[in-house]
């Protein structure tokens, strides 16, 4: 099977999913590394890829905040995340991924809105 058919397979499987599971997220990620590097980071870190279901998944995220990538079960990269300019990630949304995370895309500034809606209490944000 050719590699661009396993990535399609392990986004429809996440696709429009409610349940999603941020199995585990890792901090100060070296994002340069493809999926083989970052499936050594998450050994070297004791977590075992091999042992997640559908629907979970790992978060990489950068010394700097500023992008993440996400890893299916089956150690494909299903997405890769840059903040806008620069910028860097409110920690308050980091555990909105699994909610705003649809299986390709992580629609971050959705989950900031419901991040100040909440702290804010107001509903019209």
């Amino acid at each position: 099977m050719k590699s661009e058919e396993v990535y399609t397979q392990a986004v429809e499987r996440l696709r429009d999913r409610t349940d999603n599971r941020l199995a585990k997220i890792v901090f100060n990620a070296d994002l340069r590394s493809g999926h083989v590097g970052l499936a050594a980071q998450a050994k070297n870190l004791k977590i075992n890829l091999d042992q997640m279901s559908v629907g979970e998944f790992v978060v990489f995220i950068n010394r700097a905040r500023s992008a993440a990538k996400f890893m299916s079960p089956d150690k494909i990269l299903i997405s890769h995340w840059r903040m806008p300019n620069g910028g860097r990630m409110n920690p308050k949304v980091i555990k909105l991924i699994p909610r705003y995370f649809n299986g390709r895309e992580f629609h971050y500034d959705q989950a900031l809105a419901k991040v100040v809606r909440d702290e804010f209490h107001v509903d019209d944000f």
